[in-house]
């Protein structure tokens, strides 16, 4: 469950809010379509940084939506070629252990298995976990879980519920070897269909939630 090796560098990725295929770049280049900082990524890298953990924040929605605003036609836009770019370009600069993806509603499911298989095919080597609302509907379901973690088969961490406890805690655990007790809202792919659930919740402590975002990671311009 658990490598040899610390993590030391963390990257968090916000995905496209959608895929080339149902990406409206009409309303993209109006300027109608939504690009909110990553916030909560915000937050955990404030609190990475209080541990000492290296972090920064790719925010692809971002990327997508300026390569809609700056192209001259949805002929010259290239929807997957600037995420996939962006992607590889920030994870050989910055050299990451762990990457984690987030992911609020099911119109990002898509981009996400693409933005996994990517990441997989960059560098098999880099931890891989995602967190948000849609996957902790879809794995607490019985009867999502298994379509859901197929498709998502170079995932192996999957955090549920707010994590600004719980990653926290699996990051310290996963590097020093101990206080496993401590990890809650985890669930670990240890095998191609083998799981191991840490059904703990852990709710964050007032002192987490008073935390202020990184705010030189929040690209929004």
């Amino acid at each position: 469950l658990f490598g040899s090796k610390k993590i030391r560098k963390v990257l968090f990725i916000q995905p496209p809010d959608t895929d080339s295929k149902t990406f409206n770049y009409a309303a993209g280049k109006r300027g109608r379509l939504y690009n909110y900082p990553p916030y909560g990524l915000g937050i955990l890298a404030t609190q990475l940084r209080a541990i000492n953990i290296e972090v920064d924040i790719l925010n692809l929605n971002f990327e997508i939506l300026k390569g809609c605003q700056q192209s001259n036609s949805q002929n010259e836009f290239q929807f997957d070629e600037i995420w996939k770019k962006k992607t590889e370009e920030r994870i050989k600069e910055f050299k990451p252990d762990f990457i984690g993806l987030t992911s609020m509603f099911s119109q990002s499911h898509d981009i996400l298995v693409e933005l996994s298989n990517k990441i997989n095919e960059i560098d098999k080597n880099i931890l891989l976990g995602a967190g948000g609302v849609h996957i902790t509907n879809s794995v607490s379901d019985t009867k999502t879980f298994d379509k859901f973690v197929n498709q998502l088969q170079n995932l192996n961490y999957f955090f549920l519920y707010e994590a600004d406890l719980s990653f926290l805690n699996f990051i310290k655990a996963y590097n020093e070897k101990k206080h496993f007790d401590q990890i809650g809202q985890l669930i670990i792919r240890y095998e191609k269909n083998k799981f191991f659930k840490f059904i703990n919740h852990l709710h964050p402590t007032s002192e987490l939630l008073n935390t202020v975002p990184a705010l030189d990671l929040l690209q929004t311009s």
